[in-house]
Formats: C-alpha cells, structure tokens, sequence
C-alpha cells in the first residue's frame, strides 16, 4: 500500500456501458465471486464513499459481508455536494 492516502473506485457495468436502468427495478450486474471481491477489498478500506443522493434514497448498508473480515468497519464518507445541485435559469 502507498503511504499517502488514494482512492479505489469500484463499478459495476453492463457490456453496453449501463450502470443501473431508468427504472426501480434492480439491475444485477455483480455475480458470487465479484460480491466476495468486493467484500474483501471493502473489509480493507479505512471508508467507503457514497453521495448523499444514496444515502437519502437508498440506505445503503456499508457492512462487511463475511463472518471472516467482520473485524473491520470502515468508515461511510458522503459527498454532500452529489446529487444536489439545482439548475437556476
């Protein structure tokens, strides 16, 4: 690991492009093994950044998922900007 802090975005996407669809319905892009992965690398983060659109709208549950790394809890981190700004004409 570096010693300055840095920044891992991870996303899962559609092989046209789509990250999510126009409707509620959830769009499920992530099988078993990229689940555990993703469980893995969260259980090494110090925080998991998330827009504050999300946190209103979804809830997100920021948990480690495994019994085995439920040791760590990073912290949530919100980016009150996203998803707030208003258009003025």
């Amino acid at each position: 690991m570096p010693e300055r802090p840095y920044t891992l975005l991870s996303c899962g996407m559609s092989i046209d492009g789509y990250i999510d669809t126009a409707t509620d319905e959830r769009l499920v892009l992530s099988n078993d093994a990229d689940l555990d992965r993703v469980d893995a690398v969260r259980a090494d983060s110090d925080a998991i950044l998330v827009g504050a659109a999300t946190l209103r709208n979804d809830n997100p549950r920021l948990l480690v998922r495994a019994p085995s790394r439920r040791a760590a809890h990073p912290r949530p981190a919100a980016n009150p900007d996203q998803g707030d700004r208003h258009q003025s004409r």
